[in-house]
């Protein structure tokens, strides 16, 4: 667990994921798939519910009008983004192996 001061709080708090009830079923309904998504929950502080990156983006320069970059991206834009470009490419081979007819 990573400690910080949360500026919400204003007190010094570990921040780390927040579990509950929808991840077991996650969990339990992909029979145990669902784990491999685990390491990208956001570290939340175990206060009040504000995430690292909230933490950390306070604590930097506001950047407004700043344009996102893929440097900018959490690690749910990759997967996102990594599912896309996989379910892209498998209905472009289904579309020119004539699976769908």
């Amino acid at each position: 667990m990573r400690r910080a001061r949360c500026e919400v709080c204003g007190t010094q708090r570990p921040f780390r994921r927040a579990l509950g009830w929808g991840t077991f079923f996650a969990v339990c309904c992909t029979l145990g798939g669902w784990l491999l998504a685990l390491p990208f929950y956001p570290l939340r502080c175990t206060q009040c519910g504000r995430t690292w990156e909230e933490h950390a983006a306070s604590e930097k320069p506001a950047s407004a009008g700043r344009p996102r970059t893929v440097g900018d991206w959490s690690s749910f834009d990759w997967i996102g983004m990594i599912v896309f470009g996989a379910l892209m490419l498998a209905l472009v081979v289904a579309l020119f192996s004539g699976g769908f007819r």
